[in-house]
């Protein structure tokens, strides 16, 4: 029987790639009123920003949007200082911009207040920093939904590492046979499942169309627990 769901929060129970896009868009507008950059110096700065971030830092860091705009200022300002001071504004340019697209799923609140009616925990186990996260449960009123949250931040390494999920099933206090994982990135979520032994269910997205909407999952996880409607 599965206890307890280790479930992913991007692009799982919200469309990450219209929030992404409306945060680097804000962004974009921004550095052009602030800067005078043109959208396609600013979109090939982003880009090496982000690969230098990346290719610098280990994850989780590595996906730090404030490690973005600041590496973004020093790409763009040349042989003159950077404007440093500016760069926790723009940080909450983008996440202001990305938080206010982002809309839950349908069947997201279905499935988290169903399996919890029935005795099940949840832990949001996600990858990024802590403090982001918390925004978009804030933003997304999800946390009288859930039982416990980890960010990959908190263990020092992104999903599929055991230690996440590991982390979490502490947290919720059960084993971690009794758990089953959800998400959307079968790199990530699904062999992190695989290398536990557990079930792995496969959220569908509008990038890829593939996989079980949360509707069709909640639907498994009764078949599997033998629950009746």
């Amino acid at each position: 029987m599965i206890l307890a769901l280790l479930l992913d929060l991007d692009d799982t129970l919200y469309e990450y790639g219209p929030c992404e896009a409306a945060g680097r868009d804000a962004l974009r507008t921004r550095f052009f009123e602030r800067f005078g950059t043109e959208a396609k110096v600013f979109d090939q700065a982003f880009a090496a920003a982000r690969k230098s971030v990346k290719d610098r830092c280990p994850s989780p860091s590595g996906h730090s949007r404030l490690l973005y705009v600041h590496e973004l200022l020093h790409v763009l300002a040349g042989p003159h200082p950077p404007r440093l001071s500016s760069c926790r504004e723009l940080e909450d340019v983008y996440w202001t911009a990305y938080l206010d697209a982002a809309n839950l799923r349908s069947g997201a609140i279905e499935l988290l207040e169903t399996f919890r009616a029935r005795g099940g925990k949840i832990a949001i186990v996600t990858d990024l920093t802590l403090d982001i996260q918390l925004r978009k449960l804030e933003v997304l009123a999800l946390f009288d939904h859930l039982d416990a949250l980890v960010a990959s931040e908190e263990v020092g390494t992104d999903k599929p590492s055991r230690a996440p999920f590991e982390l979490a099933a502490k947290r919720l206090g059960v084993s971690l046979e009794s758990c089953a994982v959800i998400g959307d990135n079968v790199e990530k979520d699904g062999e992190g499942a695989k290398a536990l032994g557990i079930p792995f269910f496969h959220a569908k997205t509008l990038a890829t169309g593939i996989g079980l909407t949360l509707e069709q999952i909640l639907l498994e996880i009764f078949r599997r627990n033998a629950w009746t409607t």
